[in-house]
């Protein structure tokens, strides 16, 4: 079965063959459902449209849809996207991000991107779009990557536009934590233009965030030094000049540009801009001095030592700007049964950091022994000099290019037999200027990358064809080369097996052995020294300021993966939008690359040149640049459900009332009518319908007016719904819209792609339980067990249970959303080494976000009232709604100053309110 941009007039079916088929009687259209049609509640009708002339059913699939014979994970339509109630693609993703996240077990990278079936450039292209111009979106598994030329690693949403849409909308937001402390802004502005022959999306973005001190969540300072006095003018509030969240400034614009500059053939463009600046704070001038029995301003007659913590010269600082531009360019088309692109991607990266460096004090330590200076002055430290700065500054530019085609290379009885091939250079080049402590450094390194890869899909048999009870079966594999100017080759290869024996029940299972090399980043980034950082140090059971140390380390080694998934999904046909999945993963990696885990006994004893103490053993610096690990093993499950259902009154096809379905299936013909598609040709594609009629112009965009709908209809001539089938899918026949426009009916829609009396609700879970999670640092080091008590990243243990959970319901414009999130428990056992070391239990967590929105389009009365209120959405948005904060404590109940509420989630509850309008 395959899932194809088809459109074709067939003979009329019987029922019984999982299509639609609609039958013309008279002027009335009666559709001819299956048994199990009673039980699909709340469903729309198909229209008479379905039918030609003469009788016959015309498949329709959806114009821009995957041509593949995986099925998707999930499907949207328009009035799924509405009730959202997102302002971008980019929020619509991450939405869904629960359906979405990787599935090879890693959650490494976010999805690949598709508009319209084909490849782009980037990301950029789409992210600013607004959900309003999407007709459909696509969720696939992995297994589709590699015919796109990816590894197999990441899951796949395509994006299917409308055909026309034209807007400039324009969002504000503002909100501030409840608790107070933090504030966020953000204003934007987005132009969209999307005809038949072409797009263009221009956005500019605004938002500032103030920063958040460590005195306005109440955190507890550590212990100040012993001394013998105190000054009482010196400030007490140290937490004041200690930023949680640093303050922060941020402009982007983006643009992108999209033609069909040929038949088949599309040009995409797109230039994107971000300024953002950043201030923190990293605490006072503070040290211990010596003042002598000798002194004029010693009255105790024996030597003291006196603790100053200064306010000059000035609170020490961090400011860091990071300026990022790229540019990307992809030409994409289609040959016969072939298609194929070309894609270009520069991007820079410049970011500039200066930190101050805590004041030395050696000459007023001298000025105080000779009797000069008196060291319990309110006024000592003011001849301080500046602060010294330690600079570091980085440029990353990468040059991405890359040529793919995919095409049919045999045909057989179940199909065609699909070879898609991939080949890239990737261009790196970074060089880095550091100051630290007076010493200056740089460093360039660059690397360049040629990459080839190939991978082929055998179907081997499919449920109309030869031996249906097989079902649909096939093969794929893939084999990759990369040849790494500073590492050498690394081989990647993986293969993979696709079954699903019926309509409604897939299976999915593959192997994947991949060499990975450290990032240029990672390895060759600038060393950065941070001071009077917070860390708990477990040996001694204590929070201490200490200096961190960042950056790259160029002794990193290349990483070898071997992953194994075993996924299986069923949407039952007799509950329609019902979604479960399954899936199994097996994770092995072999000198693995890691940020430098949590600082426990185990690991000091792994890496002892990377901690300093002092001559008590006090806790001075710790070198957190990234590691090799010799072994990382993991096994995991994770399993849910997806549901999608409409309620209320019927409403016709299309638009919110389309009948498209999260997760339902495009209707398969039965063998006899695929044969006649293929028209003689063994090993055609099978014609593919989704029991739907695509969207006509006024549905797609949804962008008119009630009172606009009519007249649009009645005189659109170019658009899709006078035109006769095509080469873009486009269907014939008058549209419903059409017809209603022509009987003077109007319907009523707003350009959010609602339909009044019409609601839906939605719900998805997924829950996640990870059997083996162990590490093996190097050979002959005990194993670490995160499950049991060990930790090598974010303190905590690994945690063996978490759920993600999301809802939604809406109807006549109102909705709201619900997205949970569930951590389990897990502790990290601190005393395997140094007996003294505390025990931390991490207390099982969960999270909720609201989100409610208005949009008033859906709501005449008011905008009759208002007109100003038209195109408009009012949102609501609560983060962690509950105000949850992870509960830490040691074995003995106490709550290490590390793990305080306000380090763990500074911002705590976060309400913003957001309007949103199109002009």
């Amino acid at each position: 079965m395959r899932y194809a941009t088809l459109s074709l007039t067939l003979p009329a079916l019987s029922t019984g063959t999982g299509l639609y088929a609609y039958q013309q009687d008279g002027d009335s259209s009666t559709p001819a459902q299956d048994d199990n049609d009673n039980e699909r509640d709340n469903d729309d009708s198909d229209s008479g449209d379905n039918v030609a002339n003469d009788g016959s059913i015309i498949v329709r699939a959806v114009r821009g849809a995957v041509d593949t014979n995986i099925a998707p994970l999930q499907e949207l339509d328009a009035g799924d996207i509405a009730s959202f109630g997102v302002g971008s693609i980019e929020e619509l993703v991450a939405a869904i991000s629960p359906q979405t996240n990787s599935g090879r077990g890693r959650g490494t990278g976010q999805p690949i991107f598709l508009l319209n079936g084909q490849r782009i450039s980037s990301f950029r292209e789409l992210r600013d779009l607004p959900p309003e111009a999407i007709q459909r979106v696509q969720v696939f598994p992995e297994e589709l990557a590699l015919q796109y030329g990816f590894d197999a690693d990441q899951r796949v949403i395509n994006f299917i536009l409308v055909d026309n849409f034209s807007a400039f909308t324009g969002e504000v937001e503002y909100g501030g934590a409840t608790k107070g402390g933090r504030g966020a802004g953000e204003i934007e502005g987005t132009l969209t233009r999307i005809s038949k022959g072409g797009r263009l999306n221009l956005d500019a973005e605004y938002s500032r965030s103030t920063q958040l001190t460590e005195a306005a969540r109440n955190i507890i300072q550590p212990d100040q030094p012993d001394a013998d006095q105190l000054v009482a003018s010196d400030p007490d509030n140290l937490g004041a000049f200690r930023t949680l969240l640093p303050e922060n400034e941020t402009i982007e614009i983006n643009a992108s540009y999209g033609k069909e500059i040929a038949t088949a053939t599309r040009l995409q463009l797109n230039a994107s801009f971000t300024d953002s600046n950043s201030l923190g704070l990293n605490g006072l001038n503070s040290t211990v001095l010596d003042l002598p029995a000798t002194s004029p301003f010693n009255d105790s007659g024996s030597d003291q030592t006196i603790l100053r913590t200064l306010l000059a010269p000035r609170p020490l600082e961090q400011q860091t700007n990071t300026q990022t531009f790229a540019a990307s360019a992809a030409l994409s088309g289609n040959i016969k049964r072939s298609s194929w692109s070309l894609n270009a991607d520069y991007q820079r990266l410049e970011t500039d950091t200066i930190i101050d460096q805590p004041a030395t004090f050696d000459d007023l330590q001298a000025q105080i022994n000779a009797g000069a200076l008196n060291p319990l002055a309110a006024d000592f430290g003011a001849d301080l000099p500046p602060p010294g700065l330690d600079f570091a500054e980085s440029i990353l530019e990468t040059l991405t290019l890359n040529a793919n085609t995919r095409t049919a290379i045999a045909y057989l009885p179940s199909g065609p037999v699909n070879l898609t091939l991939n080949a890239g250079l990737v261009d790196i080049t970074l060089d880095t200027d550091n100051l630290v402590a007076g010493i200056a450094s740089s460093a360039s390194l660059n690397r360049t990358a040629l990459s080839g890869s190939a991978n082929i899909t055998i179907p081997l048999s499919e449920r109309d064809g030869v031996v249906p009870a097989i079902g649909a079966l096939s093969l794929n594999g893939n084999i990759g080369y990369r040849d790494l100017s500073d590492v050498g080759g690394l081989i990647n290869y993986g293969f993979g097996v696709n079954w699903g024996p019926t309509e409604s029940l897939s299976f999915q299972a593959g192997f994947i052995r991949t060499e990975a090399a450290p990032s240029i980043s990672q390895l060759g980034n600038p060393v950065i020294v941070t001071p009077n950082v917070p860390v708990f140090d477990f040996t001694n059971n204590e929070t201490v300021l200490a200096t961190i140390i960042s950056g790259g380390n160029s002794d990193l080694e290349q990483e070898e993966q071997r992953d194994i998934r075993i996924s299986a999904n069923w949407r039952p046909s007799t509950i329609r939008g019902l979604n479960f999945n399954i899936e199994f993963f097996r994770n092995r990696s072999f000198d693995t690359v890691a940020g430098f885990p949590t600082f426990t006994p185990e690991i000091e004893a792994a890496f002892p040149d990377r901690i300093v103490r002092d001559g008590a053993g006090t806790l001075v610096s710790l070198d957190r640049r990234a590691v090799n690990f010799s072994e990382v093993r993991s096994d995991s499950l994770r399993y849910g459900v997806i549901f999608f259902k409409q309620f209320g009154p019927r409403g016709g096809p299309g638009g919110f009332g389309g009948r498209g379905r999260p997760g339902a299936r495009p209707q398969a013909t039965s063998g006899r009518a695929a044969n006649s598609n293929r028209g003689g040709r063994p090993g055609g594609n099978a014609v593919q319908g989704n029991g739907s009629q695509p969207a006509t112009n006024n549905q797609q965009t949804g962008t008119q007016p009630a009172e606009e709908t009519a007249n649009t209809a009645q005189t659109n001539t170019d658009g899709a719904n006078a035109q006769p089938q095509g080469e873009n899918g486009q269907a014939q026949g008058r549209s419903p819209t059409n017809q209603n426009a022509a009987a003077g009916r109007q319907p009523r829609r707003g350009f959010f792609g609602s339909q009044p009396g019409r609601g839906r609700w939605n719900i998805s879970a997924f829950h996640r339980i990870r059997f083996t999670e162990s590490v093996l640092i190097a050979p002959g080091v005990p194993t670490l067990d995160l499950l049991n008590g060990s930790s090598v990243g974010g303190a905590a243990g690994a945690i063996r249970h978490s759920v993600e959970l999301q809802g939604g319901w809406f109807k006549d414009g109102l909705g709201f959303r619900v997205s949970g999130d569930f951590q389990g428990p897990s502790n990290v056992d601190g005393g395997g080494i140094n007996a003294a070391s505390p025990t931390l239990d991490f207390g099982a967590i969960a999270t909720f976000n609201l989100r409610a929105f208005l949009n008033f389009d859906n709501r005449e009365k008011i905008v009759s009232a208002l007109p100003f209120l038209r195109g408009s959405r009012l949102a609501l948005r609560v983060n962690n709604l509950f105000d949850a904060q992870q509960d830490v404590r040691d074995q003995d109940g106490n709550v290490p100053l590390q793990f305080q509420p306000g380090f763990r989630d500074p911002i705590g509850r976060f309400v913003e309110l957001s309007w949103r309008k199109r002009f």
